[in-house]
């Protein structure tokens, strides 16, 4: 402690002068006064200074009296020298500083203990043997209520093992500070989060323990909604990933389905797309308490312009609905529903015969592909407020990543389509594929298309039958619909991928030969694009297929490819030049590129004046 000098001026009524007064003026120079009254003079005075009595009454018993009412010391006349004298004044002088310096220490103690900005308490033999002013606010408890307390009962049960094994080992170990977190009960049955400091100490000769105790219920609730909002984010990365390398819809759905209930708390799940053209809802996906319900025969349901149903609403405003409580549905037909991030309320219809009227709680958001509505997808539970503000965020996020899986899976479910109309109109269909293909990405707009017309001319340079090059080309046309199943915002990104994007962005092929395998093409389609990222030297991807394990239609497409590519523009750079692209396959003819391939390629460009840019036919 940093102590404040003894105060050394003098004290009022000792040492100024006064008027003469009679009373005031008694001496014992008769040796007959015994000091007494003299000491209960100053005394009345509220003089607090040291006093020792010299009187030429040698008694002993009026010695200890003197002593009894505050002298430092008592001295007879004649019984000591000059040097007991100085001695004498010295040591009172001493004891005085050292009380002052008590006084000074135990105030700024007291100041300091009930003026802590921490709850303080002591605590011995597991009873509260004191505590301070924040203690009150802490609890709720006064102070007369905690003194004699056993610390225990401020300990919430489940962490009351923990505070105990610590003050065990505080009671056993150093004085030094020991801190850590633990929640506590107040009064009122709150519980509250404090982290402590403990110390051992000496209270009073006993061995105590010391707390000093803030709370950080706040600091708790903020750690908790960080770290719920980081699981959220993460289970949000690894949903996109998810679909990412999903392109069936249904399998979106199951996956969609998994990623909200590990986040989400519900009891049923549904999915409905809608049809703008007829202004329907076509219910696609349905799961109720784990179990996946047939909806391929659920008739659509038709909207009207005013109707106050939820799934209605969802579609017109495109805005979450939450509905805290429908218990009072059935005697209603309706019930309270709110409005996400608008905060307003109203009634929303429901048939009270079906399914829904057994149902507590619901939350619905739209599905939206590119700012479009293309469906709702909603969460029922049988417990009444089961959903909250942060659900229906949560739940919009999934549902966005999830649109645009199934916007990806309808294209590809048109693609499907398409593709089996290949004998009315084959040509006309393949190029409607590949074009719905390069649609997502302006960049590599007609990539597909100058691919096949370059693909072929070097298939015709070998010499290869017309068969074979149709197969090229028509392999051509498509070796890229993979991508369909891939988002656009990766496949326009303007900067370098990540690992992971690139990964996605590699799996089109394979999504390429899924889509493709089942169609009865006259020529081997699916396994040609399957290959065509594939190299002679097993460097490719997706099997790192090498030499004649790699057919010789998907090494023709191989070379054409990466020189298109090469030369065209791509959102994360400009073009870098014919000239950059045919060196390219030069270096590494006979390793990654068929040799023959690239000779053919090379003489067209060179000797032929073959052109990219140029229309079909020329």
């Amino acid at each position: 402690l940093e102590l404040d000098p003894l105060d050394t001026a003098p004290v009022k009524g000792w040492d100024e002068p006064e008027e003469a007064d009679e009373d005031d003026h008694e001496d014992d120079h008769d040796g007959g006064d015994d000091g007494l009254e003299t000491l209960d003079r100053i005394a009345e005075r509220g003089a607090a200074v040291p006093v020792i009595v010299l009187t030429g009454l040698d008694d002993e018993e009026i010695g200890l009296q003197v002593i009894h009412r505050g002298a430092q010391d008592y001295l007879p006349k004649g019984g000591f020298n000059e040097e007991l004298l100085v001695r004498t004044i010295w040591h009172a002088v001493e004891r005085t500083a050292a009380e002052q310096l008590v006084r000074v220490s135990e105030e700024r103690y007291r100041n300091l203990f009930e003026q802590a900005n921490e709850a303080v308490l002591v605590v011995s033999g597991g009873r509260i043997l004191r505590a301070n002013p924040m203690t009150e606010k802490l609890f709720g408890w006064t102070l007369d209520e905690l003194t004699g307390r056993p610390f225990a009962d401020l300990v919430y049960p489940d962490d009351l093992d923990l505070v105990l094994t610590r003050h065990r080992e505080r009671m056993r170990g150093s004085d030094a500070l020991q801190r850590y977190e633990f929640r506590v009960r107040a009064k009122n049955g709150e519980t509250r989060w404090v982290e402590v400091s403990t110390a051992r100490v000496d209270w009073e000769g006993q061995v105590a323990g010391l707390a000093m105790m803030n709370d950080i219920s706040e600091r708790k609730r903020l750690e908790s909604r960080t770290d719920a909002l980081l699981e959220r984010q993460t289970a949000m990365n690894e949903l996109t990933l998810a679909l990412g390398a999903t392109s069936a819809k249904h399998d979106v759905y199951r996956v969609l389905r998994q990623h909200v209930t590990q986040l989400i708390k519900n009891s049923a799940m549904l999915v409905c797309e809608f049809d703008r053209d007829r202004l329907e809802l076509r219910p696609t996906y349905a799961n109720i308490a784990d179990k996946e319900v047939d909806v391929s025969d659920a008739a659509p349901v038709s909207l009207v312009q005013e109707s106050e149903g939820l799934r209605d609403r969802v579609i017109r405003l495109g805005e979450p609905l939450l509905v805290s409580d429908c218990s009072e549905m059935c005697a209603s037909r309706s019930n309270p529903c709110t409005i996400c991030r608008r905060g307003i309320t109203g009634p929303v219809a429901d048939n009270p015969g079906s399914q829904e009227s057994i149902v507590c709680s619901k939350l619905a958001v739209p599905l939206k592909a590119k700012g479009e509505v293309i469906g709702v997808l909603q969460l029922q539970s049988r417990l009444p407020n089961a959903f909250g503000q942060e659900d229906a965020v949560l739940l919009g996020g999934l549902a966005n990543a999830a649109a645009i899986a199934i916007r990806n899976a309808q294209l590809i479910e048109e693609a499907h389509r398409q593709a089996e109309r290949l004998t009315a109109a084959f040509d006309g269909i393949i190029r409607t594929v590949s074009a719905a293909a390069e649609m997502r990405d302006p960049y590599t707009a007609g990539h597909q298309q100058r691919v096949a017309r370059l693909a072929a001319e070097i298939a015709e340079t070998l010499g290869l039958d017309e068969e074979t090059i149709e197969g090229v080309r028509v392999a051509s046309l498509v070796h890229d619909i993979g991508k369909l199943g891939i988002p656009a915002e990766i496949l326009s990104k303007p900067s370098q991928l990540t690992d992971t994007e690139f990964d996605i962005i590699k799996s089109h092929a394979e999504s390429a030969y899924r889509i493709l395998e089942s169609i009865e093409f006259p020529w081997p389609i699916a396994d040609t694009v399957y290959q065509h990222h594939e190299r002679l030297d097993g460097s490719g991807y997706p099997r790192g297929l090498a030499g004649d394990e790699v057919s010789l239609e998907a090494r023709i497409i191989g070379v054409a490819d990466v020189v298109e590519a090469m030369a065209s523009n791509r959102p994360y750079r400009p073009s870098l030049g014919l000239e950059r692209a045919l060196e390219e396959i030069e270096a590494h003819k006979g390793t990654k590129f068929d040799p023959q391939a690239v000779e053919a390629c090379l003489a067209l460009f060179k000797e032929r004046g073959f052109s990219l840019d140029a229309p079909d036919g020329q």
